[in-house]
């Protein structure tokens, strides 16, 4: 696989720059790979990838297509039915591209996103996962922050494979207050040719969503006067242009809500944990990991507005934070929430500003939270671990590929998975899921994870 966990397959037979494919014929799926394909061989030994397969079943394959350097089916009948499947209960799951999981037993999906994981692991990180836990979370209401594309009235999500967006009918995993205000977002776009986006969020705390469009229409004030107009809490509305422009229609909004004891203010596009449900069982793993290790000093690396910190127990007395985070309107919220603490340190910047500028070299961090973008961690940040040597890393991630990029990294340079690795279907229906990880310095005599 590719750094990022997408598949390299192996290139496929060319005489005179024409791919030659082989003829029809039956196969049976290995494995499910964390991009949804099942991946199965040919009778000549190639590897090829079925949309939507599962572990066990057959297919006979009639076409076939290349995509990226890789053997694809192309025309494939389903003979037989793996156990994880089911009937998709929802009527748009075989087009709409929000969720890709629809067809595997809901009891079953967070074990197929256990074994993505420790298959990636194995095979890009050179781990073995011994142990995992796995927490699930229900489908219903489990997405509270996302992006629609927008189309001159077509609202929704691309389909699976496709620029093609697929109009919302009924959808189960939006919270009922943003999908019952659809009709008049559908209206809105429709009335004006409004193309873009339009970003959603909402707060448990809160009964409104808040929506943010971005993008342009054929008549600017026209969408003013629907969206005052539409019934829908025009506080709640936001709308900047697209592309290059940095005209600002209406100011973005913002929600509220609570992470332990932090109170946070976040805008419409802001990132946050999309699923509510999900986040007691993070901050379970955060305090689970200060009373197993109890460093005296935690960088929390990719702080964003608090979500992870909000945790911690002790701030200013039993432990100090160092907190790390580019977004000034995250920054605000770290501000807000920690005035009140000594030994605290907010750096407006990445990871990497703070390498560079040398804001911990006086400081022993003993403690990391790592919780990253899809992209992984970056050279300049392991690079730094591995010389600075903090005793131990509670690393989180979204991306199986990236994090086992990055294991590989962190055990060449002596850090080890201490613990059970848990896999927490956040993004049920999807292919989505978080991974957290206890790493030690194997180094350093001094450290015992208890």
């Amino acid at each position: 696989m590719s750094d990022h966990g997408e598949p390299d397959f192996s290139p496929l037979k060319e005489i005179n720059n024409v791919t030659t494919f082989p003829p029809p014929q039956e196969v049976s799926i290995e494995k499910i790979l964390n991009n949804g394909a099942g991946l199965a061989r040919t009778g000549e030994g190639q590897v090829v990838f079925v949309n939507g397969a599962l572990d066990g079943e057959r297919y006979h394959i009639k076409a076939w297509h290349k995509r990226r350097g890789s053997l694809w089916a192309h025309e494939a009948t389903r003979l037989s039915d793996s156990p994880q499947r089911t009937a998709p209960d929802c009527p748009s799951a075989n087009h709409c591209g929000g969720c890709q999981l629809r067809h595997v037993r809901a009891e079953n999906e967070a074990a197929i996103k256990a074994a993505f994981f420790s298959d990636t692991c194995g095979r890009i990180g050179k781990w073995s996962v011994s142990e995992t836990e796995i927490t699930a979370f229900p489908r219903p209401h489990s997405r509270y922050r996302g992006k629609f594309q927008v189309n001159g009235g077509k609202l929704g999500f691309h389909e699976a494979g496709s620029n093609r967006i697929a109009p919302i009918r009924t959808c189960d995993v939006l919270p009922a207050s943003v999908f019952d205000a659809l009709p008049r977002l559908v209206k809105i776009t429709q009335d004006t040719a409004f193309k873009g986006f339009i970003f959603y969020a909402c707060s448990p705390d809160e009964k409104n969503p808040c929506f943010l469009f971005e993008g342009r229409a054929e008549k600017p004030k026209k969408v003013l006067s629907l969206i005052q107009r539409s019934g829908l809490p025009v506080a709640r509305i936001g709308w900047r242009a697209g592309g290059n422009s940095s005209k600002q229609w209406l100011p973005t909004p913002t929600l509220t809500m609570r992470w332990c004891d932090w109170r946070v203010t976040l805008e419409t596009d802001q990132f946050f944990q999309t699923n509510p449900a999900s986040w007691p069982r993070f901050w379970d793993q955060v305090r689970a990991y200060q009373q197993q290790v109890q460093p005296r000093l935690i960088w929390d690396v990719h702080a964003g507005s608090g979500f992870l910190s909000a945790a911690l127990r002790g701030i200013g007395d039993t432990c100090n934070l160092v907190l790390s985070e580019p977004d000034p309107r995250a920054i605000t919220n770290l501000k807000r929430n920690l005035t009140n603490h000594n030994g605290v340190t907010v750096v407006h910047g990445t990871a990497e500003d703070v390498i560079k500028q040398g804001s911990l070299a006086e400081q022993p961090v003993d403690g990391l939270i790592l919780d990253p973008p899809r992209v992984g961690l970056s050279d300049i940040l392991i690079d730094w671990i591995a010389t600075a040597r903090p005793a131990s890393l509670l690393a989180f991630s979204c991306d199986s590929g990236t994090f086992a990029r990055d294991l590989k990294k962190l055990r060449a340079a002596g850090y080890e998975p201490r613990g059970a690795a848990e896999i927490m279907d956040v993004v049920p229906g999807s292919l989505r899921f978080e991974s957290v990880l206890t790493l030690v310095d194997s180094r350093n005599s001094r450290f015992r994870l208890t």
